[in-house]
């Protein structure tokens, strides 16, 4: 962790702005408002200042690989996996479980860099109960994301709900709504996507989201294509 720091101090020292290492909240609230507008070479640099002032925060080194990921940086981008990836909690291992399916990283999915990084995640604990205030943040961000949906910003809504689920990975609603997004925008395999890790979950409450499915005229869009009708049909219920 020390190199981390010393990693950051190099770092901010050749940066025109001016940050408030200080201030941990309000840089990391930066970095999700320029992470929502894309910006991600600003969010990563917001990011790594939150870090000086909490080196192990998981959210922070999470969300500091996704802007990373996303400008297929991928030894950086993996660099902040693994400190994640060595932290022994339950949070940690949450957040990390949504590398495999958050799309921010296919663009350096398959580099040695990525592999190793996550090599050692092989399970996550199935029957843990969340922590009070990681369900509280991943509400939040669920409900910021239906705000957005109902204005049509399908992008900006699946942020917020990746958000949500990198907070608590058990959280139904934000696959189900992720999922609507995508097909309201026409994209079947994404859709699908979400639809399969919600099922993943085998909850009560994701199987009534699925059970949801025929009639939601959400799905209108990609109702007729190949993919979402085998994974309806495949459902274990009418």
């Amino acid at each position: 962790m020390i190199i981390l720091l010393l990693m950051i101090n190099c770092f901010i020292a050749k940066l025109d702005i001016e940050y408030d290492t200080r201030d941990f909240d309000g840089n990391m609230q930066r970095g999700i408002r320029l992470y929502l507008e894309k910006d991600w070479k600003a969010s990563a640099d917001f990011f790594k200042v939150a870090l000086m002032n909490r080196p192990e925060n998981p959210i922070a080194l999470y969300f500091a690989a996704c802007a990373h990921a996303n400008q297929k940086n991928s030894q950086e981008s993996s660099y902040y996996l693994f400190l994640l990836s060595k932290q022994d909690n339950t949070q940690s291992r949450q957040i990390l479980y949504s590398v495999y399916w958050d799309y921010a990283f296919d663009g350096i999915r398959k580099t040695n860099y990525f592999r190793k990084a996550i090599s050692n995640i092989n399970s996550i604990y199935t029957n843990q109960k969340p922590d009070p205030s990681a369900l509280k943040e991943s509400n939040s961000y669920f409900l910021q994301g239906m705000n957005s949906l109902s204005h049509y910003e399908y992008d900006e809504a699946i942020t917020y709900f990746r958000f949500s689920i990198s907070y608590w990975v058990y959280n139904e609603a934000p696959y189900y709504y992720s999922a609507v997004c995508y097909a309201r925008q026409g994209f079947p395999d994404r859709a699908v996507t979400e639809l399969q890790k919600l099922y993943v979950l085998k909850t009560g409450l994701s199987y009534r989201f699925l059970a949801m499915l025929p009639k939601d005229p959400n799905f209108n869009e990609i109702r007729d294509n190949i993919k979402f009708k085998q994974f309806i049909h495949a459902l274990p219920f009418d």
